[in-house]
């Protein structure tokens, strides 16, 4: 039963090979005008082929046919003759001879007045979708294929196992219509295709089949497959072709092309921020991260994502990670054609260390000083061992238990300066620098104090104040002594001098003689002094002593004033704006705004006035600044109870000095009547220099030109409002206009604005008045001149009504070069018309193009007016070389940038750079290859016992022992995670100078340092050819310093020192 079963598989099987390739199958009716009709799709693809073509195609159906002959084997060939009861010369001329019945027709008969295989295209081409132009000639064709190929025992056989006729002949169509790929290569997808072709025969056989009754008579995929694979090149170049004139061939989709965008980022010492980037290939459906500590053999996923991913960079932030390890990693991303995934790249965390307090590294005066100057000008200061920020101050001097009034604190870089009234003659004084008082890295100081004495005055007096304010009786005492300074000798019935003054003006005067025991005393009534501080001198024989009181305020305090943000900016000046927003209770007599440029610590005034102010706005036009510099300023107002506090504000002067075309904004119209209306419009910024000329410009909506209206020359004009009144329009009119103004640069233009005059009065009667059909905007976004914009940011403009599409297409967007932007498609919903768009390019300006006409308002027929707006994409984000703990004015600013710059030295994931931090040998050793360019070696036996091929400075530190820039220690020893001293830098900068002879001379050098005895015998000429070639220096404090472990700072000054002499 399963033999004769198998028969009928190889009949089907050979019958599928005879339809294929031209033979056909009995027919139970001579009608088959539905067959021609289903086959309809089929024959449109065929129906593009050239008749050259077609005869290709039948030879090398031909050749197939064998192909697939020759993939059976002995026992289902014997089997194929026995089921079709043919002796081996008939099968054999089946095998050499499939096309001779298609070719016995088409000489014969014609189609639109042709034979041959011209006729069959004439009688395939579809004059509808559903229809063929020669029905009856096709109909011929398959009676002859019918009467000339297989007999009806194929067909009952078929029959029998639940195939019909339309089914097979769907089954052939189906293997015709296979999609290849450029080179007609059989690849996965089109096995896969043969797959499912089976699997459908199968499903269609109502159960009387299964694929290994298929498999048995050689019907399989691999067999299929080999048609086309043993195909000659020749052939398979006519096939492709044909296939491409009939769509099938397709390009194949490829697994996504993933980068790792330059590692992973703000590594600390438990996390660190993975990056990917997917450069090409179909859009991905997953998108991940794997990782692993270097060494391990399983990788672990990490941020994965599914959803629809074009290409673009993608990051996660990885956490839980062990301190001093080293991880790698790759990017991965999956579309319909597999995983694509990147290089490996590797990256180590640092040990988690905690920050330590900045240190005062020196004072002024020093501790323990004595013989200090009194003057108020006198420097106390504490400068710390890095650069450091104020973090609440506190800073006091004491004379003994008395805290001195008036002391204040600034910073200028690592130095706290500390001001001061005049100081005491022979006064111990002691400065305390509280906890916390500044910072560095989030990490306060701890306490300091140091104190130091004053001067011996040259004066013969010594004359002493001492004040008492008494607010019960409204009176303020002042006494005191007059001694001989040496010997405490009373000096009696000298006369003493007082003065009480405030702000200039004098409030008493007093004289008496002391008595005895050298002593005076005054009393005065302070009933009509009213509020504030007031200063007392007294003065005897020459001697003076000075001291004040305060008379508390009733109400009256000093003015609120804020800092305005400067506007106008330009290459050397700013506008400086300030808004006293209370007096405190008393006009104020005075105004003004303070500047300095940042890093600096004094002061600078501008814009003084004097005269009587209440609250409101003002400002000031600052000139003669540098350019590209940061400046701080702030508005200050003055009454009697003082100055308001200081608020500050920064700005940055521009790089260039430039003149571009002013910003200007359009504002909605107002008082629009049935003639007229006014238009409002606003500079927002100057573009560097005064403005000459301002404007609008206004027409009727579907109108080319513009008109002039309100026209202001010469000028000149700064930012702000200015509007023109506008009259003569026609009621009931859509029109639309923009602002403009004018500098040297040329002309700067806000975005049009809509607005439709009102409609006239309707004459007697009383009729009911209409709604004005009208169409205005609401917002854009982004707004209109708006700056750092996003490259994928959302375009959209939202109406004040509801909209509806008109011509979409109408609507573009283009940069400044007039380039389209791809991928613009519009869409509206309610009353929002949205812009997709491909991401934008960075710091590049748009212009969004929608014409009038492109949407109209829902409710009525008021369609929109021309709009244009314009805005500007942020910068590209670059990896910056300006770290949050490294100022300007920082002494190793420079070559640390220079150093970053050239991917010399880097800082840290957290913004900074920690430039007081210690460097390891391993450490210096990389930064010494990179500077100098040195390949990494990798030998298969390490130099050194302590420096193994896993550690991640393996490959830098072979390469410099190759290149004799470093030695070892005994025992075979590098010690790679030892703190490298200044002495050992210095033997290996002269190696890289190549002046290892010149230091070999000079081994028995003495240098001039106070500690040149600590220099190791080994380092002594590299210490002194360093110091002569000015690569190393010395300290303040004429030391050297060579068994000190270098910072950060040191390291890059010396690395850039030694590159600047190669």
């Amino acid at each position: 039963m399963r033999g004769s079963f198998k028969k009928i598989i190889l009949a089907l099987c050979l019958a599928a090979i005879l339809l294929i390739t031209g033979a056909g199958m009995s027919l139970a009716s001579d009608d088959y005008g539905q067959l021609i009709s289903d086959l309809g799709p089929f024959f449109g693809q065929l129906h593009n082929l050239t008749p050259e073509q077609l005869e290709q195609a039948v030879e090398i159906s031909d050749a197939m046919a064998q192909n697939f002959f020759n993939c059976l084997s002995d026992e289902e060939e014997a089997a194929l003759k026995d089921t079709l009861d043919i002796d081996e010369n008939t099968y054999l001329n089946i095998k050499i001879g499939l096309v001779d019945d298609v070719s016995g027709y088409l000489p014969n008969n014609p189609s639109g007045g042709a034979t041959g295989y011209q006729g069959f295209l004439n009688a395939i081409d579809p004059v509808s979708p559903d229809e063929v132009s020669d029905e009856e000639y096709l109909n011929g064709l398959i009676n002859w294929l019918h009467d000339n190929s297989i007999n009806p025992e194929t067909l009952a056989q078929l029959n029998s196992k639940g195939i019909s006729f339309d089914e097979f002949v769907m089954f052939m169509v189906k293997l015709s219509q296979i999609q290849f790929g450029p080179g007609l290569v059989v690849t996965d997808g089109v096995r896969d295709q043969f797959d499912t072709i089976l699997d459908w025969l199968v499903s269609v056989s109502d159960g009387n089949l299964t694929r290994d009754d298929l498999t048995a008579c050689g019907l399989t995929v691999d067999c299929l497959s080999a048609m086309y694979d043993q195909l000659t090149q020749d052939q398979k170049d006519q096939l492709e072709a044909i296939l491409n004139t009939m769509g099938l061939i397709v390009q194949q989709q490829t697994e996504p092309e993933v980068g790792t965008d330059n590692g992973a980022t703000d590594i600390t010492c438990n996390s660190a921020t993975l990056n990917g980037n997917i450069i090409n290939g179909a859009d991905c459906n997953e998108r991940k991260f794997q990782y692993r500590q270097q060494g391990d053999p399983d990788w672990i996923d990490a941020g994965d994502e599914t959803g629809t991913f074009g290409t673009g960079a993608f990051s996660f932030g990885l956490t839980g990670l062990d301190p001093d390890t080293t991880y790698e990693y790759k990017a991965m991303a999956h579309n319909s054609a597999g995983w694509g995934e990147s290089q490996v790249v590797d990256f180590t965390t640092p040990l988690c260390i905690e920050p330590e307090p900045p240190l005062v590294e020196s004072n002024q005066p020093a501790d323990g000083a004595t013989g200090v100057d009194v003057d108020a000008d006198t420097e106390i200061s504490a400068t710390f061992d890095r650069d450091v920020t104020l973090n609440g101050g506190g800073v006091v001097i004491r004379d003994g238990s008395d805290i001195l009034q008036g002391v204040t604190a600034a910073l200028n870089g690592r130095t706290l300066n500390i001001s001061h009234p005049a100081l005491q003659f022979e006064t111990t004084y002691t400065v305390t620098i509280p906890d916390n008082c500044v910072q560095s890295g989030g990490v306060g100081n701890d306490e300091h104090e140091w104190s130091f004495t004053t001067k011996q005055s040259s004066d013969v007096y010594c004359l002493t104040l001492d004040l008492q304010y008494n607010d019960g009786n409204d009176t303020v005492t002042a006494s005191g002594t007059l001694t001989r300074r040496y010997g405490d000798v009373p000096e009696r019935d000298v006369s003493v001098a007082i003065v009480i003054e405030k702000g200039g003006d004098i409030f008493a005067l007093g004289q008496m003689l002391t008595n005895q025991n050298g002593e005076y005393e005054f009393v005065f009534s302070t009933a009509g002094f009213g509020a504030g501080t007031y200063t007392v001198m007294v003065t005897a024989n020459a001697v003076q002593a000075q001291g004040s009181f305060t008379i508390p305020g009733g109400e009256i305090t000093a003015p609120t004033v804020t800092t305005e943000n400067a506007a106008d900016i330009t290459c050397s000046g700013a506008t400086l704006k300030g808004n006293i927003t209370s007096n405190g209770g008393a006009d104020c007599d005075q105004r003004k705004f303070v500047y300095r440029r940042q890093g600096v610590t004094e002061w600078t005034d501008a814009g003084v006035e004097t005269g009587t102010f209440g609250i409101g706005a003002f400002s000031f036009n600052l000139t003669g600044l540098d350019l590209n510099t940061s400046y701080e300023y702030s508005a200050m107002a003055h009454n009697s109870a003082g100055w308001s506090v200081v608020t500050k504000t920064y700005f940055t002067t521009l790089a260039t000095c430039q003149v571009i075309p002013p910003t200007v904004t359009t504002s909605s119209a107002t008082n629009i009547t049935t003639g007229g209306a006014t238009l409002n419009g606003n500079i927002t910024n100057v573009g560097g220099a005064d403005c000459d000329q301002r404007k609008f410009v206004y027409r009727k909506q579907g109108v080319t030109e513009w008109t002039d209206a309100g026209v202001e020359t010469p000028g000149p004009y700064g930012s702000g409002a200015f509007s023109f009144a506008l009259t003569g329009l026609t009621s009931n009119t859509p029109y639309e206009y923009k602002a403009m103004a004018h500098n040297s640069a040329g002309w700067g233009e806000g975005q049009v604005v809509a607005f439709t005059t009102t409609k006239s009065g309707g004459g007697g009667g009383g009729g009911g008045g209409g709604s004005s059909c009208e169409l205005n905007v609401d917002t854009y976004v982004p707004a209109a001149n708006a700056e750092n914009v996003a490259i994928d940011a959302v375009v959209k403009v939202t109406f004040k009504q509801n909209i509806a599409a008109v011509d979409l297409t109408k609507l573009s967007v283009k940069d400044a070069q007039n380039n389209v932007v791809s991928g613009v498609k519009a869409t509206v919903d309610g009353k929002v018309l949205t812009i997709a768009h491909d991401n934008f390019n960075f710091n590049t300006k748009y212009t969004i193009s929608i014409p009038y006409g492109t949407v109209k308002r829902a409710d009525c027929s008021a369609q929109n007016a021309s709009l244009n707006w314009s805005f500007t994409t942020a910068a590209e984000e670059k990896k910056g070389c300006a770290y949050t703990d490294v100022p300007e004015s920082y002494w190793a600013s420079g070559v640390i940038k220079e150093l970053c710059e050239k991917g010399i030295l880097n800082g840290y994931p957290d913004g900074t750079f920690r430039p007081r931090n210690d460097i390891t040998r391993a450490e210096f050793t990389k930064i010494i290859a990179v500077a100098l360019g040195l390949a990494e070696e990798n030998p298969a036996t390490p130099t050194f016992k302590d420096v193994s091929p896993n550690d991640w400075y393996y490959g830098v530190i072979e390469a410099a022992a190759k290149a004799n820039l470093v030695k070892g220690y005994g025992k075979g020893l590098f010690k790679p995670n030892a703190k490298i001293t200044r002495e050992e830098i210095a033997a290996i900068l002269i190696r890289a100078l190549g002046k290892a002879d010149e230091a070999a001379a000079n081994a028995s050098a003495v240098t001039a340092f106070k500690d040149d005895h600590n220099i190791s015998a080994w380092a002594r000429g590299s210490v002194a050819v360093a110091v002569k070639e000015g690569i190393i220096k010395g300290y303040p404090n004429g030391t050297f310093g060579p068994g000190k472990n270098a910072i950060r700072a040191e390291v890059c000054a010396m690395v850039s020192r030694m590159l600047a002499k190669l």
